[in-house]
């Protein structure tokens, strides 16, 4: 399996794209682009590599994701697959002009963001909270679809339960690195059983 590079263009005017994807006939692919993701698991389990982490993941799973950080989620397929949903939104660094971390309650973000470059994974009671409010922000756009993004992230500074998914180590810098990573991960996706 390949590390591909994505470009996930944001239209112009936008500050980020948010969208709902169902059923299981994405191509199954570890990837990264220059944009931070926020994923939710809607319905569906797997396994997903992030970084240098691989464990599997379940209906209710939220992970905010930096630039350039290798991943991928591949639905088991004794699951059901076909009725597998998630909500994606994807957004650039720039999400918040650096000009509003003057702002007080906005430099939070900022940290947050920083973290996120080796993937988060939240979880707890407010993951429910947050799964409204992205099904919500799929059908919006401009201003009030920015606000509520904006919910989102007062919502994830909240969340106390969370664990970093790949070691702050982890950057594979050098194409043979790169080379060496798609080959355990195609070990693992071929060999590793589900349960």
């Amino acid at each position: 399996m390949e590390l591909i590079f994505d470009k996930i263009h944001v239209p112009h005017k936008h500050s980020f794209i948010a969208q709902k994807q169902t059923g299981s006939n994405l191509p199954i692919r570890i990837h990264s682009h220059k944009n931070f993701e926020l994923n939710f698991i809607v319905s569906g389990s797997g396994k997903r590599i992030v970084g240098n982490n691989i464990s599997t993941y379940e209906s209710g799973d939220l992970v905010l994701l930096g630039p350039e950080l290798p991943h991928c989620w591949e639905t088991f397929k004794d699951s059901e697959a076909d009725n597998s949903s998630k909500i994606i939104i994807h957004f650039y660094e720039n999400i918040i002009s650096s000009n509003f971390f003057n702002i007080p309650e906005l430099e939070e973000i900022e940290a947050l963001l920083e973290k996120a470059r080796v993937g988060i994974w939240f979880k707890g009671k407010r993951i429910q909270k947050i799964k409204t409010i992205l099904e919500r922000l799929v059908e919006l756009k401009g201003l009030v679809g920015y606000i509520e993004l904006l919910k989102v992230f007062n919502e994830l500074l909240q969340v106390e339960d969370y664990e970093f998914l790949s070691d702050t180590s982890y950057a594979p810098t050098y194409l043979k690195d790169l080379d060496r990573m798609n080959l355990i991960y195609e070990y693992v996706f071929q060999n590793i059983q589900t349960g």
